[in-house]
């Protein structure tokens, strides 16, 4: 009997240690979070995105209507560098469009003027805290920048 609670209570713990490693903090999302709003870029694939507490959508052109994706995604930690800019690490379930069911963690980075949003993203096979990208290089294959619509 010893043994089974011993086991348990193990379990328990590492399968809490689990959860908390993808969420990576205990971070709170505020209802006004600097990342949240419509974002765009023409010069992107998809041009549009529009960030909210429970996720995000993207749409290929400033105009559309009709999302071609969307995702589940939650804030898993949030920052503020020396130089004013925000920083959060985000994670997320594609739940339409062409890569429904990718998985997926983000570095981004919103300036300190609240106007510019960069972020690099990684399809992931597991949410894990080593699996966040750990710069934000404009070189990189996955990098987006996008500027603040209406704000």
């Amino acid at each position: 009997m010893r043994t089974r609670n011993l086991v348990f209570n193990c379990l328990i713990v590492l399968s809490t240690f689990a959860f908390s490693a993808y969420a990576d903090s205990n971070y709170v999302p505020k209802a006004n979070e600097e990342i949240y709003g419509t974002w765009t870029n023409t010069a992107m694939q998809r041009q549009k995105n529009v960030s909210v507490a429970d996720g995000s959508r993207d749409y290929l052109t400033v105009a559309d209507k009709l999302p071609v994706i969307e995702s589940k995604a939650q804030l898993a930690s949030k920052w503020m560098d020396s130089d004013g800019n925000v920083w959060y690490k985000r994670f997320g379930t594609v739940i339409s469009g062409e890569y429904k069911g990718a998985k997926w963690q983000s570095l981004e980075k919103i300036s300190k003027t609240g106007k510019v949003r960069e972020f690099v993203s990684r399809v992931v096979d597991d949410f894990a805290p080593g699996n966040y990208p750990t710069s934000i290089d404009p070189n990189d294959h996955d990098y987006c920048i996008y500027y603040r619509s209406g704000k």
